[in-house]
């Protein structure tokens, strides 16, 4: 089972992704017109585990490869038949990063203006000026991490 549903408090993922790539979960307040602050809720792959463990998954990393794979995999799963190997989606580093920012400041109008998109680049770190949450499991504790940017994913990303 993947981490990230650990109901251990310390069973999580136990640090924050300095790079992840992300899609928006939720917002509150559901109406951001007349709202003073806001929670982006995103969920997040650590940008390292695409480069190193989808690639020891999927060593040729093209889609031509995955298909087949993943065809194989969720067969077997479906069949409730036992893997080979382990199963591909317990490594995946998957958190929820929380993001509470006020209309007053910066990242409000840059984090609205790409709600729809389909994913983000999130870059944290370990010190900075803007605080968020990330959680390395749904009981776990925050980590605090430093928003650093938030933009569009590059849509050149290889794995």
């Amino acid at each position: 089972m993947n981490r990230i549903f650990s109901d251990r408090k310390d069973g999580g993922w136990p640090e924050f992704p300095p790079c992840a790539f992300a899609r928006l979960d939720s917002f509150e307040p559901a109406d951001l017109n007349n709202a003073k602050e806001a929670v982006f809720s995103f969920d997040a792959i650590d940008q390292r585990w695409l480069t190193n463990g989808f690639n020891q998954i999927f060593p040729s990393g093209n889609a031509g490869a995955v298909q087949p794979i993943m065809a194989d995999f969720w067969k077997i799963r479906f069949n409730k038949g036992s893997l080979a190997g382990p199963d591909p989606f317990d490594e995946i580093a998957v958190y929820n990063i929380e993001v509470t920012v006020r209309r007053d400041q910066g990242f409000w109008d840059h984090i609205v203006e790409f709600i729809g998109q389909d994913w983000f680049e999130i870059r944290l770190a370990a010190s900075g000026s803007f605080e968020v949450d990330v959680y390395g499991s749904i009981l776990a504790d925050p980590v605090t991490a430093f928003l650093q940017s938030i933009a569009p994913a590059p849509t050149n990303v290889s794995l």
